[in-house]
């Protein structure tokens, strides 16, 4: 919810505000975007260090996606 934000997808200012008509709507190349930010995204382990993010950690993203959304 916090990339849609981010890339202006949603309209909304906060995510609690973000009707799921919004995940309904998701055009096939803004899911797309989300996969791609999803495998490039680094995660902070503590302040100094981050690390990629699994492949089965972007699966499981992947498929709560699926199941939201007809895509």
């Amino acid at each position: 919810m916090e990339w849609l934000i981010a890339e202006s997808i949603a309209e909304q200012e906060h995510i609690k505000d973000i009707p799921l008509s919004v995940l309904e709507k998701l055009k096939l190349i803004e899911a797309q975007s989300f996969i791609k930010f999803l495998e490039r995204r680094n995660i902070p382990i503590n302040k100094k260090e981050t690390k990629k993010a699994e492949k089965v950690s972007v699966n499981r993203e992947i498929s709560a996606l699926r199941s939201l959304s007809s895509i």
